[in-house]
Order: C-alpha cells, then sequence, then structure tokens
C-alpha cells in the first residue's frame, strides 16, 4: 500500500478546505494526459469537501485570499517571489535536475531547477509525490525532514475489462511500444530485443505509435527489422488501439530519474490488458505491482539477447487464461491506482 500521509497539526491546520478557495496555476505546456488526470484528482478531493477549485495560467489570477496550487517547482518559485505569505501546495513530477544532466542541459537550468526544488520543498505547505523513492531522493539531497508530504503515482487509466475479452488477443506474439523515439526512453535496446524475437518467431510483430514515423523509420532500417508498423494513433483512439496487443516495451536503464518516476505507460499498458515487458528500475512498482507469472521483468543490466530470450521462453510455457490474468490485474488497481484511496489521502492531507 502507497503510504506518506502527512502528520495531523497545526502545520496543515490552515489548508482545512471548508469554503476555502484554490487555484491551480499551471501553463497549457504543463497539462497532458497524465497531469490534467492528477489535477482532476485534486480538483475532486476539493470539491468533496466544500471548497472552490479553478485552474489559471497567470498568478494575476489568483486572489490574496486562495491557496495556490502549482504543478512544477518553477510556478512554485514565481509565485513564492511574488506572494512570499500566501498559502501554496505542490506537486513534484520528477526531478528535474537530474533530467537535465541525463538529457545534457545547461548547467544554469539545473542549477535554477534545484533552487525551485529547495525552495518548494521547504515552503510548500503541502508536497505532493509520486513515489517512496521521490522522497528519499529529496531527504538526502535537500535534507528535507518535515511529514508533510503526500505520494501519489501517476497514472491516468482505469482498468477496461473489455480488454481481456479481445478474440485471439493472447494467442499471438504481437507487440506494442507507445512513446516517443527518445533515447532514454531504451527504444535502441526495444528494437535490438524484437530484432532477436523475429529471428526466432517469424510471426511476431512490433508496431510503434509514435508521432516521431520519419525517426521511428530510420531505427528501423539501422537495426534491419522487418516485421515493424509504424503509426500515429491520436490520443482519443489509443486505447482502442492498444487492446489489440499482447506484450507492451517499457525498458528503462538504471538511472535515478527511472529510479524515483511512475511512468503512466505501466498504467497504460496494464488497463489495456498488455503484458509489459520492464525493467526492474522503478522502485514504485518493485514496491506495489506484482503481475505474478505475468511479470515479464528483466534487469536494466540484462542484453538484448537475454530479455529476448525471457520473452520467448514466456511465449512457448504460457497458456494464458483471460480471466485470470484480469483478476491479477484487477489487484494493481485496486492497490495502486485507486481513484477512491487517492481521493480520501487527498483529503485527510487537506483538512
Amino acid at each position: 500500500m502507497v503510504t506518506g500521509r502527512p502528520v495531523p497539526g497545526s502545520y496543515l491546520h490552515c489548508l482545512t478546505t471548508n469554503k476555502m478557495n484554490y487555484k491551480i496555476l499551471a501553463s497549457p505546456a504543463s497539462i497532458n494526459d497524465a497531469t490534467d488526470y492528477y489535477i482532476t484528482l485534486i480538483e475532486t478531493a476539493v470539491k468533496q469537501l466544500g471548497g472552490t477549485v479553478h485552474r489559471v495560467e497567470r498568478l494575476s489570477a489568483v486572489e490574496k485570499s486562495d491557496v495556490i496550487i502549482t504543478i512544477e517547482a518553477k510556478f512554485f518559485l514565481s509565485a513564492l517571489l511574488k506572494r512570499p505569505s500566501q498559502l501554496k501546495i505542490n506537486w513534484f513530477q520528477g526531478i528535474v535536475p537530474e533530467e537535465n544532466d541525463l538529457l545534457g542541459g545547461p548547467w544554469l537550468r539545473k542549477w535554477l531547477w534545484t533552487l525551485a526544488e529547495y525552495l518548494a520543498l521547504h515552503r510548500s505547505r503541502l508536497n505532493i509525490m509520486v513515489s517512496e523513492a521521490m522522497l528519499a531522493h529529496y531527504r538526502k539531497k535537500y535534507h528535507y525532514r518535515k511529514n508533510n508530504f503526500l505520494i501519489v503515482p501517476c497514472y491516468n487509466k482505469q482498468l477496461d475489462h473489455t480488454a481481456f475479452s479481445i478474440p485471439s488477443k493472447f494467442e499471438k506474439p504481437n507487440f506494442v511500444y507507445a512513446g516517443s523515439m527518445a533515447t532514454w526512453q531504451s527504444i535502441d535496446k526495444t528494437l535490438m530485443v524484437f530484432r532477436e524475437i523475429e529471428h526466432r518467431l517469424p510471426e511476431a510483430t512490433l508496431t510503434l505509435l509514435t508521432g516521431q514515423q520519419k525517426e521511428a523509420q530510420q531505427l528501423i532500417n539501422k537495426y534491419g527489422i522487418k516485421n515493424v508498423t509504424v503509426k500515429y494513433c491520436p490520443l482519443d483512439q489509443l486505447d482502442e488501439e492498444l487492446k489489440e496487443y499482447k506484450y507492451g516495451f517499457l525498458l528503462r536503464e538504471d538511472h535515478i530519474v527511472n529510479r524515483v518516476a511512475t511512468p503512466t505507460k505501466m498504467n497504460t499498458y496494464l488497463s489495456a490488458g498488455i503484458i509489459p515487458v520492464y525493467t526492474n528500475v522503478v522502485d514504485s512498482f518493485e514496491q506495489h505491482i506484482d503481475l505474478g507469472k505475468y511479470a515479464l521483468k528483466f534487469s536494466a543490466a540484462a542484453s538484448a539477447s537475454e530479455i529476448a530470450e525471457g520473452i520467448l521462453l514466456f511465449e512457448e510455457q504460457n497458456d494464458i487464461d483471460p480471466g485470470n490474468i484480469l483478476q491479477v490485474y484487477a489487484a494493481t488497481y485496486k492497490e495502486y491506482y485507486n481513484d477512491l484511496f487517492y481521493l480520501e489521502k487527498i483529503k485527510a492531507a487537506l483538512t
């Protein structure tokens, strides 16, 4: 069970939401399918407690009596500088200074984000984080010792029971990868794994669902893969598209950015009845997701050949019962991807 409810006390007493007004400060660029779902959970919790909540893009739209909710530390820093005494809550989506290093960004950006994270952690009335590993990282890096935190993983899909009854869904070795062609998403290793699979299993197919179709085709040519389809799927059609696949790739390297994250791709795959092929580097998944015999989980140090071998062995030995795999996935949704559970946690943190 996910933990992290703040300790009740005078420190948070002023956040009581009875008739209080909240403003969620975020730019349009900060809102996507994942963040929108997360924000909606917060909005629902506030409304259930009798408060009001609105999304705004500029600090000028925030009244002095409002509680400010920011979804990035940089917005928190801006609000802190201009409204130092106003109550604020911040949601930490990721550890941006380390993401900057991973992507080779400029040192100044890293410094500014480090400052923003430090101030947000120590000046926010409530810190919402995505994992216990993120909390541990902040404890170590910034000497954050307070208990005014809440842990809610990133997710944006509920379990689709119809996805498990698609005819022949679990009989065909069809793979999918949904996402960008970014190196940090291990797309190269994904393609190398599938190249090994199609050599041994000629009927296997891979579909890359991405907006970067040119880059995808270049990588396919680079690795000499044959049974690959590249297509763009609009967001409103993605759920129906994904229901057709048996396996989904979610490989990550062992890096602090990945260890503290809770990639929504896992939630997306599970919601569509897909068996994830993933590495054991996401700390939150290691703690809270148990797929039993349906876990195609590998060490980040495993080679493409070793991962392919594991998949082929699974494909050869497992006769999947749709009802059983649905039951296993449903347990994860009951314990980990549960709206009602997190709504109660958010409400408890705000009262």
